[in-house]
């Protein structure tokens, strides 16, 4: 790694542990620098504002949650990856809630229509899984980007109310996350081959 990158990647470091601490909003240029002992002229030469260190960061948080969902076997059935992907999900976000926040709360999707590739994310595993079990008849056939929106979008919610609303409530949350989302997947007839 060379100098220039060592620095960049001090600074982003940095950048993390801050928003660790005090979060995104509290983030400025001036404290990074501070905390990583350069001036804060000097974070210029890597980043052109903080907006662009945060969103690197949440860059890195989408990828270090596609890497998870990446382990999922392709040779599991799609029921069974979908079920995986939303567990995966949801432990990343019970892991490393900031990183978690700060990734789909500061990070709007690219994409604007279903034409745009999405391959090599999390949500282009999902899209797959789906479309590989519509072709085998795990799913009854529908609009893929449906149901993948669906699965999103439950393993979001159920993550987003563990590590916000609910993050000191008592409960078996990963036994009520695979009752509800094995019900969610049959309904799409999953297991009615």
């Amino acid at each position: 790694m060379t100098r220039h990158e060592q620095t960049r990647e001090k600074i982003l470091k940095t950048a993390r542990e801050l928003v660790l601490e005090s979060g995104p909003a509290q983030l400025s240029l001036r404290k990074i620098a501070a905390a990583a002992g350069f001036s804060p002229s000097s974070i210029y030469e890597y980043f052109e504002s903080k907006e662009e260190i945060v969103q690197t960061l949440a860059e890195n948080a989408i990828a270090q949650l596609d890497a998870l969902m990446a382990k999922v076997p392709k040779s599991l059935s799609a029921p069974s990856r979908l079920t995986r992907f939303a567990a995966c999900y949801i432990s990343f976000a019970r892991k490393q809630p900031e990183d978690f926040l700060l990734a789909f709360y500061r990070l709007p999707s690219g994409r604007t229509s279903p034409e745009q590739s999405v391959s090599g994310t999390p949500y282009g595993r999902l899209l797959e899984a789906v479309r590989d079990g519509i072709e085998d008849g795990s799913f009854t056939p529908q609009d893929p980007e449906t149901i993948a929106y669906g699965a999103w979008a439950l393993a979001h919610g159920l993550a987003i109310l563990q590590v916000t609303h609910l993050k000191n409530y008592d409960m078996n949350f990963n036994k009520a996350d695979k009752l509800i989302i094995a019900a969610w997947i049959a309904g799409f007839g999953a297991g009615k081959k």
